[in-house]
């Protein structure tokens, strides 16, 4: 009994000194935008033959905005796009907050929007010259020009 509570006391304080390292958790609040952690899905960004290295893959996902919050099990349910296999929800680990790009005070970090040609018609049309590499996002195509 007494090296049965030895261990118990020794648990313990592992336990407490473990959990001095972790900080306090960020708690999401339904409505939120997060972006979603990649570190689990890097086989889906992966192509065979087409020698891309893994350090060059999105780090994160997203954002995507939080419908459900369970802060007492630090999970939380997001709004993923349809047609993508995932259960939608995640631990907070795997979240971070989506700050969006303030244009006035950042105006470097906006990227240029091509601007449309206009046909005789009067539509606009946007000319691509050619498409340089693809790569799925989810079951949707991001084409690089």
């Amino acid at each position: 009994m007494e090296a049965q509570d030895n261990l118990l006391q020794a648990k313990i304080f592992q336990e407490h000194y473990a959990n001095l390292d972790h900080g306090d958790e960020f708690i999401y609040q339904v409505g939120d935008q997060v972006m979603l952690s990649t570190f689990n899905h890097r086989q889906e960004y992966r192509k065979k033959g087409n020698k891309r290295a893994v350090k060059f893959f999105p780090r994160w996902d997203g954002p995507y905005k939080v419908t459900k919050s369970h802060p007492e099990s630090s999970s939380y349910t997001l709004e993923l796009p349809t047609g993508r296999g995932d259960f939608p929800t995640y631990y907070a680990s795997e979240l971070k907050l989506h700050i969006a790009n303030n244009p006035v005070l950042f105006p470097s970090r906006e990227h240029t929007q091509p601007r449309p040609v206009l046909t005789p018609d009067g539509l606009q049309e946007h000319e691509i010259e050619h498409i340089i590499d693809s790569r799925p996002l989810g079951r949707s195509y991001q084409f690089l020009v």
